[in-house]
Formats: C-alpha cells, structure tokens, sequence
C-alpha cells in the first residue's frame, strides 16, 4: 500500500470487485475514461471523461475494506508475464491495478466494465 497526498490516507495497491459509478451512482464503463497508450506521458494530468466525473469502487484488504475514488484515466498491459493487466489512474496521480469484476450483486444495474 502507498500512502496519497491525503494526510493518514493509505492507498491499496489493487481493488477486487471493482466498477465505476458516476456521480450520480449510476453505473458506467471505466472505458469512458481517457486511454493512456505509453508511459511516456505519466507525468501529464489526464482530464479524465468527457462526460463528466467517473468513481472507481470496490473493495480492498480482501473484501474488508471498500474503496470510491475518483478516476482520470486507465491502461492495460496484454504483455504480462501472468495475465493481462488493467490498471486505473486515480485522482492524485496514482495508478492502482484492478484485480476482479464485480459480480451483478455488487450495484443495481447493469453496465460497468
């Protein structure tokens, strides 16, 4: 875990069970959000998606801990040595690895990626 500009605020290196809301808590594809092709670019500040705030939520410490935090962007990795690798950056400039879809029970409705 890595600590965020947030004084005392510990941030979990991956999130199970994850989807995106709006601002609203309306499910949406983390896909609206800005795609980063290369690392080269990591310093600059995504603006995020253009139709307005994404939240990323799940859970973290194995299901102990639920996470919402506002999204800017998200990358992938099919090169992996393991396995295809989504990450999302996270306000604050913090890329954090998705681990596991939520399943239907997890929000209302469908729609999330």
């Amino acid at each position: 875990m890595a600590s965020s500009d947030k004084e005392g605020e510990i941030l979990p290196d991956y999130i199970d069970g994850y989807y995106s809301v709006d601002q609203s808590d309306i499910p949406v594809k983390f896909s609206l959000l800005l795609t980063k092709w290369d690392d080269e670019d990591d310093d600059e500040d995504p603006t995020g998606s253009s139709v307005g705030p994404v939240y990323l939520r799940g859970n973290t410490d194995s299901g102990n801990e639920s996470v919402c935090k506002l999204a800017k962007a998200w990358k992938f990795d099919l090169f992996d040595e393991h396995h295809p690798k989504i990450e999302v950056l996270l306000h604050g400039m913090r890329w954090i690895t998705l681990r596991g879809l939520c399943s239907s029970s997890c929000h209302p409705s469908s729609g999330s990626d």
